[in-house]
């Protein structure tokens, strides 16, 4: 994943995040 200045979250990124979190637990 590229760390742009500026990038609007997206569904999948938003998806991507809550799946990561959810197998931290």
């Amino acid at each position: 994943m590229n760390d742009n200045q500026v990038q609007p979250f997206t569904a999948e990124d938003i998806k991507e995040d809550v799946i990561e979190m959810l197998k931290t637990i």
